[in-house]
């Protein structure tokens, strides 16, 4: 005996065996699966295509389904994109503040100076100017500042960015350059102490 039913993706009339009944078979017009019925829903027709039972992948072996279907993840870490972009931007910003610093202090400081002799002197600087910072005092300021704010944002990212699945090569890349900059900032403030 077989089950007479119509297909429930394009409608022609299908039928199959009856120990396919409440199973998946695929439509042999469309292709597509659909679960056959328990019992007929159509009368004798002559000529209906017989579908074919899904377990039968040699027959139509685009149906075959792998067991696991994976979860689509992420494409991309967007926190080791940040701790990256970040880094970059403190590591910057700290070398113009340097680079100004260090192109227009000589013209306040004097090689030799204890760090309060340097205050004094920048206080002096300000005094004869009115009050008024420089442009290019004002210049490092503003990048120090930003510097210093990029910098812990960069390593909160990055150590996020490392513990997740993709692209933590981005996350270590900046971990590295803050390290780099870190370094940087110790090796100067030693200096600056030991003059």
């Amino acid at each position: 005996m077989a089950i007479r039913f119509h297909c429930a993706a394009c409608n022609q009339p299908i039928e199959v065996d009856d120990e396919w009944a409440l199973r998946t078979v695929a439509c042999p017009y469309c292709r597509k699966t659909v679960t056959a019925p328990a019992e007929s829903t159509l009368g004798n027709l002559s000529e209906i295509p017989v579908a074919s039972p899904l377990d039968d992948v040699q027959a139509f072996p685009e149906l075959r389904q792998p067991a696991y279907v994976a979860t689509e993840t992420a494409k991309h870490n967007y926190w080791a994109i940040a701790a990256l972009v970040l880094a970059v931007l403190a590591f910057l910003t700290f070398l113009i503040s340097n680079v100004i610093s260090a192109t227009h202090m000589m013209d306040v400081l004097e090689p030799g100076m204890t760090m309060k002799e340097q205050i004094d002197a920048i206080q002096k600087f300000q005094e004869e100017n009115q009050g008024n910072l420089p442009g290019w005092l004002a210049g490092a300021v503003i990048a120090v500042l930003l510097s210093c704010v990029a910098w812990p944002a960069a390593v909160i990212c990055g150590v996020v960015g490392v513990f997740r699945e993709r692209q933590r090569s981005l996350a270590v890349i900046a971990l590295v350059i803050c390290g780099v900059q870190l370094a940087f900032v110790v090796c100067s403030g030693l200096m600056q102490l030991a003059a």
